[in-house]
């Protein structure tokens, strides 16, 4: 319809056109052509944003087998796929953004290599068992109930008072369980006149929202040149963009100086 642009007063009138045919004619070409490259360009940005929110979710690798699995699992937020879509929703909402459809969601999901549901070998051996009916009922709710309970009170706990330290750890021997660290926890609260508490997690759910940012560091880790210390604090701020780079306390030679000298 652009040849029409051209066209002398006679040429309209000996071809019929009038002007408002001829201005309407243009103008809703100049529209679809505008509402087209709208239509390429927003799954495009609503990609991005797609593939930016599933990056920032909590994620970890297989415990026991990363050697065989490359995949990343997410942390047991979301109960199934559904309830991951309907976050996303949410969350894009609060953006005033336009959430994509399930199927994208999906396809990107599974894109990036992410898993909703942990391989068996990361779960716990009483949930497994009482699901294949190895496991007595009253041996499995008694469990349930000190998982339960066990999350229950690290929540509670967030929101104490800086008067009393809680320490939360796993049921490990070689490293929580030993005379360095029950020596050093009571040392630690006689000197600073604090109350330290320290509690074990029950066995099978002992995951961690810090768990995450391991992951992430040792992924960013991963066959990167590391020439100094310094190289470290770098990469460990790169492993995390959104909300915002992790923190890191470059520690000086001052620093082992001075934690020798308050060693007893």
């Amino acid at each position: 319809m652009r040849h029409f642009a051209s066209q002398s007063t006679m040429e309209r009138s000996t071809t019929g056109l009038c002007n408002w045919w001829l201005h309407n004619a243009l103008t809703e070409e100049i529209e679809q052509t505008k509402e087209a490259t709208r239509n390429r360009v927003e799954p495009q940005e609503g990609t991005k944003r797609l593939q930016q929110w599933l990056i920032d979710l909590s994620k970890l690798p297989s415990h026991y087998s990363r050697q065989s699995s490359k995949k990343l699992y997410l942390e047991p937020t979301f109960q199934s796929y559904l309830e991951l879509y309907r976050r996303y929703v949410v969350d894009m909402e609060e953006l005033g953004q336009k959430a994509t459809s399930r199927f994208k969601v999906m396809e990107e999901f599974h894109a990036m290599g992410l898993s909703l549901f942990h391989p068996r070998k990361d779960r716990c051996d009483i949930c497994v068992g009482f699901e294949e009916e190895t496991v007595e009922e009253v041996v499995y709710i008694a469990h349930r109930v000190k998982a339960d309970r066990a999350q229950k009170e690290k929540a509670d706990d967030k929101d104490l008072t800086p008067a009393e330290y809680i320490l939360y750890s796993d049921g490990c021997g070689y490293q929580n369980r030993k005379v360095t660290m029950s020596s050093a926890l009571p040392y630690f609260a006689i000197e600073n006149g604090k109350t330290v508490t320290q509690k074990i997690l029950e066995k099978g759910h002992t995951m961690m929202e810090v768990d995450s940012a391991h992951a992430s560091i040792e992924r960013h880790l991963k066959n990167r040149p590391i020439h100094c210390p310094a190289d470290y604090k770098r990469i460990i701020e790169e492993s995390r963009r959104f909300p915002r780079p992790y923190v890191v306390k470059y520690l000086e030679y001052s620093f082992s100086r001075t934690s020798a000298k308050s060693t007893p």
